[in-house]
């Protein structure tokens, strides 16, 4: 039986995974604990995925960290009065309800910069980079990652979304804009209206417009050898077209997830791991993408697809 060439790579960074898995099972010292669960609480308001851990944000304002302690990346025991949060490559944020921010994990001088921060109404993070949305529409960041991704024009911002080497920002009048990399056309978005969400994938954008039908810009390819040759196709994360009703969107690398109006979820793309396996969800009051796929039940609960990080 012949493997494609992105199954070889997930069975080889699930290999990783497991290795290390039990490296921290003999030597704790190196990661810390895996602590927490977020499937055990039932206050929760809000969810952030990160690359080997997850946040969670409970009704009181505190906050539950689960997975891999590398770097005291889930050092969150002391937070409060927590509004939103966001998990990242190695770093967790949470932003106070004064308009502050405080981070734990892998920092540096410029992640140190974020103590300075006033007036946020929002975050989120893009791999290593931290990004806060300011009341007064404008956006500001560490600049942390690979790729710089220049805010500085935009205006009128009501919501962010990041991801890899692109950012959208969602304008006040229901239009939006986008800066980055454009290579697969993810930033095309310049003639969007009437959207209510955007949220950005690895080279794709999905945005919800307020009639509850979804757009979607950009693509992510996949390649597998057959006969000897690599194949390459769209892995289909942006086939939107026909989703009626969505009241929430969010996507991931290599899928999308849309929430319904009567608490159902619909998914789209590739998933080696069952991350689209959402079919049977009901009662859902938010939706995460990022592998696993987590919906936030509208008790405070949560539903989770299953990782190998889980294992």
């Amino acid at each position: 039986m012949k493997l494609s060439f992105r199954k070889k790579n997930i069975l080889f960074r699930v290999g990783i995974l497991m290795a290390l898995m039990l490296f921290v099972a003999s030597f704790g010292c190196v990661f810390g604990p895996y602590r927490g669960s977020l499937e055990k609480e039932k206050q929760l308001k809000a969810v952030s995925i990160g690359t080997f851990h997850y946040l969670g944000l409970k009704e009181n304002g505190t906050v539950i960290a689960e997975g891999f302690d590398e770097y005291g990346v889930l050092d969150v025991r002391d937070w409060k009065d927590i509004v939103a949060i966001a998990a990242g490559d190695n770093i967790s944020v949470g932003l106070r309800k004064d308009g502050t921010v405080v981070v734990c994990g892998n920092i540096n001088d410029e992640l140190e910069a974020v103590s300075g921060w006033a007036d946020i109404i929002d975050i989120i993070t893009c791999d290593y980079d931290i990004v806060g949305l300011k009341k007064d529409g404008t956006v500001v960041s560490t600049h942390n990652s690979g790729i710089y991704l220049d805010y500085s024009g935009w205006t009128d911002i009501i919501a962010v979304s990041a991801c890899h080497d692109h950012a959208v920002g969602l304008k006040r009048d229901g239009t939006v804009v986008a800066c980055g990399e454009n290579d697969h056309g993810q930033c095309d978005v310049e003639t969007w209206t009437d959207i209510v969400a955007v949220s950005a994938g690895r080279e794709h954008t999905i945005g919800l417009r307020k009639d509850g039908t979804v757009v979607a810009c950009g693509y992510v390819e996949h390649s597998h050898l057959e006969d000897d040759q690599f194949i390459t196709e769209d892995i289909g994360c942006c086939d939107v077209a026909g989703w009626t009703d969505i009241v929430a969107i969010s996507t991931a690398d290599s899928y999308t997830l849309g929430l319904k109006k009567d608490g159902t979820v619909v998914a789209c793309g590739y998933s080696d791991n069952g991350d689209c396996d959402v079919t049977d969800w009901t009662g859902i009051a938010a939706i995460y993408a990022g592998g696993p796929s987590i919906g936030l039940k509208s008790d405070g609960t949560i539903v989770k697809t299953k990782n190998p990080v889980d294992s």
